[in-house]
C-alpha cells in the first residue's frame, strides 16, 4: 500500500491526538480526506480516526466514510462481546480454565476500548479442554476451521473468528519458546477466566508482531498497542528487558517501541527509525501474499536472512512438517508418515494439472530479487535475525 506523505502524517497526527485526549488538527492544503480514510481502513484504524474528525465540523460527504466505518466496528464489537459472554459462560459451567490473549485486555488501555478494532477472539485453553471446548463451539453453530492440527483450533461464524490456542507460540519469529508454561504467566480474573500479567502480557504483544512482522507484515494498531502499554500499563522493566533478552526479542522491542514513541508521542525519528514507521504502514493491519511470499524468500536460507530464490525453492518442494501437518492432517496422529507424504505430494504437484503448476511457477517468477534486499534491511534494523 502506498500513500501520500501528506496524508499519513495527518492520520498520524488525528491518531495521536486521540490517543493523547488532545484536540486532532485540522487537515491542512494539500491532505485528502478520502486518502486518509483509505490508510486508516487499511489498519482499521478508521473508526478510531472518527473520534478526533467528527469535532472538526467537516463536510457531510467527508466524514460519511468514516462514520459508516464507525458504526460498522461498532457492530462487530458488539458481536464479538455478545458472542464472548456466550462461549465464556459455557466454559465457566464446564470449569474450564480459559485466558483472553492479544487483543481482550489490550483495549481496556483505549480512550474507549471500542476504539481496539477486533476481528477475532483469540483464547488460551489447556490441550486436555479442546475437544469439551469443540463441542461447546459445535453446539453453538460455528463452523470447525481447523482442530487438532496445529498449536490452536479456529471456529467462525459471519462477522467472527475464534480461535483457541495449546500454547504460546513465536518459534517461527525468534526460534525461541515464549513460555515452556504459560499459565504460569497469568493471574485470576473471576471464575475460571485468567489473563496475562501486565509485563507478560506486553512482552507476548511485542512477541506475537515480531511473528507478524517477520511475516507478512504488521501495522499502526500494533504501534499503538505498544504506546499504550508502556504509557498506561504498570510494566515490570527489568523484569521485560531481562526476559526478552532470554527468548530473543529485545531488539526486535526497542526499534518498536522508539517507533511507537515517536509515531504517537512526538519523538523525532532517525533514518533507521522512519524505514520502520514507513514499512508499519505499507503493510496495513496484518500485511499481504505478496510481501509474504517475499520475506518466505528472504527467510529461507541458512542464518542471518541469506535466502534466495533456489533455496526458497527448496522449501517449497520440501515444507517443514508443521507446514505438512497443515496440509496432510494425518500426520498430527501418526508423525511416521511424514516421508511418504512428501512423496504423495511430489506426485500431487507434478500431476496434479498444468493450471497449479503455471499459478506456482508465475508466483515464483513474480518475486524480485529488489524487494527481497529491501526486506532484508528492514529485518536487519528491527532485529530479526532469520
Amino acid at each position: 500500500m502506498t500513500a501520500s506523505p501528506e496524508n499519513t502524517e495527518y492520520l498520524l497526527s488525528v491518531l495521536r491526538a486521540v490517543i493523547n485526549g488532545s484536540a486532532a488538527p485540522s487537515p491542512r492544503d494539500g491532505v485528502d480526506l478520502v486518502e486518509v480514510y483509505h490508510i486508516a481502513e487499511q489498519h482499521r484504524l478508521a473508526a478510531m480516526a472518527y473520534h478526533g474528525l467528527y469535532k472538526l465540523g467537516l463536510s457531510d460527504r467527508t466524514m460519511e466514510l468514516f462514520r459508516y466505518s464507525q458504526r460498522a466496528h461498532m457492530k462487530r464489537a458488539l458481536l464479538a462481546e455478545s458472542e464472548f459472554c456466550r462461549i465464556s459462560a459455557a466454559l465457566e459451567m464446564r470449569g474450564i480454565e480459559y485466558c483472553p490473549i492479544k487483543g481482550w485486555f489490550t483495549r481496556r488501555l483505549y480512550p474507549e476500548p471500542s476504539m481496539r478494532v477486533m476481528h477475532d477472539i483469540d483464547v488460551l485453553i489447556h490441550s486436555e479442554d479442546a475437544p469439551t471446548v469443540k463441542d461447546v463451539m459445535d453446539g453453538f453453530g460455528y463452523e470447525c476451521v481447523r482442530f487438532g492440527v496445529s498449536e490452536d483450533d479456529s471456529y467462525r461464524r459471519p462477522g467472527l473468528y475464534v480461535e483457541f490456542h495449546r500454547e504460546l507460540d513465536i518459534k517461527e519469529a525468534s526460534g525461541a519458546d515464549f513460555a515452556h508454561d504459560p499459565w504460569a504467566l497469568t493471574v485470576p480474573v473471576s471464575g475460571c477466566m485468567r489473563r496475562l500479567e501486565d509485563s507478560e502480557g506486553y512482552l507476548y504483544t511485542i512477541a506475537h508482531a515480531m511473528k507478524h512482522f517477520a511475516s507478512s507484515g504488521t501495522g499502526l494498531r500494533t504501534l499503538i498497542d505498544i504506546y499504550l502499554f508502556l504509557e498506561k500499563a504498570e510494566l515490570d522493566r527489568a523484569y521485560i528487558e531481562r526476559r526478552a533478552d532470554e527468548i530473543g526479542i529485545s531488539r526486535f522491542m526497542q526499534c518498536m517501541e522508539k517507533a511507537a514513541r515517536c509515531a504517537f508521542g512526538g519523538e523525532t525519528p532517525d533514518e533507521d527509525t522512519k524505514k520502520i514507521i514507513d514499512f508499519i504502514i505499507s503493510c496495513g493491519v496484518s500485511g499481504d501474499m505478496d510481501r509474504w511470499r517475499t520475506s518466505q524468500l528472504v527467510r529461507s536460507g541458512p542464518g542471518r536472512l541469506k535466502g534466495s530464490k533456489a533455496s526458497y525453492l527448496l522449501s517449497l518442494l520440501f515444507p517443514s512438517p508443521k507446514k505438512m501437518r497443515f496440509e496432510y492432517k494425518v500426520l498430527f496422529k501418526a508423525p511416521w508418515l511424514l516421508p511418504f507424504t512428501y512423496v504423495a505430494r511430489f506426485f500431487s504437484l507434478l500431476f496434479g494439472g498444468k493450471g497449479r503448476l503455471a499459478k506456482g511457477k508465475a508466483r515464483f517468477d513474480s518475486l524480485k530479487t529488489e524487494d527481497a534486499n529491501a526486506l532484508r534491511e528492514i529485518y536487519t534494523i528491527a532485529g530479526i535475525e532469520k
